[in-house]
């Protein structure tokens, strides 16, 4: 698998000078979600944008199921089609 072209993480939800934002453990801004400390709806927004590391990470290892690799308690086909579309939504391209 190729180096991922995005920051890498983790990163974290951070509120700071009114605004609520996404950012690394260096402080390195990824987004501003919000003015203020935002809504609930803002604020989970933040934490899925966050989560985005670490899912793409989850979703290639159940796409290399499909490799060959069965996952123990999930449908592996389904799941590794399901996991191969949402990392060529994140990532641009088709693994």
């Amino acid at each position: 698998m190729s180096a991922p072209q995005h920051t890498p993480g983790p990163w974290m939800p951070h509120h700071d000078k009114g605004r609520l934002y996404v950012e690394t453990h260096r402080d390195d801004v990824i987004c501003m979600v919000a003015r203020g400390l935002g809504t609930p709806e803002d604020q989970a927004n933040a934490r899925l944008i966050a989560a985005a590391p670490e899912m793409l990470a989850a979703l290639n290892e159940i796409a290399a199921w499909g490799d060959g690799e069965v996952g123990p308690h999930m449908d592996e086909p389904g799941a590794a089609c399901i996991a191969r579309a949402a990392i060529t939504k994140a990532t641009g391209s088709a693994k």
